[in-house]
């Protein structure tokens, strides 16, 4: 196998791992730079390949980040819609309206 076809099936690999997001979450800058140097020493990348893979990495890690965050709350809404429990922002809405029929109450009183 020639140097290009390891390049090339490194590359394919490490594209098939970001589509699936597998630990783009917990990759930091810092250890794609690294990885990026390895790869570098190596041979089978050159520095301007690392830097734009570096960037792609924050960029995926971003990305998944607020994906997971944003199917955590969903996770979360179904959990309180199961459990019938108020939220917060529901109980705030009842407080104020109670105070308002209060106000009224002692109007008329």
């Amino acid at each position: 196998m020639s140097d290009q076809e390891k390049t090339t099936s490194w590359k394919e690999l490490w594209e098939k791992t970001l589509e699936l997001g597998l630990g783009a979450v917990t990759l930091t800058k810092e250890t794609a730079q690294k990885l990026a140097n390895e790869l570098i020493e190596k041979g089978h990348m050159t520095k301007q390949e690392s830097e734009h893979f570096v960037e792609r990495m924050r960029v995926a890690g971003k990305e998944q980040k607020e994906h997971l965050e944003e199917l955590v709350a969903k996770m979360v809404d179904k959990a309180l819609e199961k459990t019938d429990v108020a939220r917060g922002s529901e109980v705030k809405k009842l407080e104020a309206r109670i105070a308002e029929l209060e106000g009224e109450l002692r109007k008329r009183a």
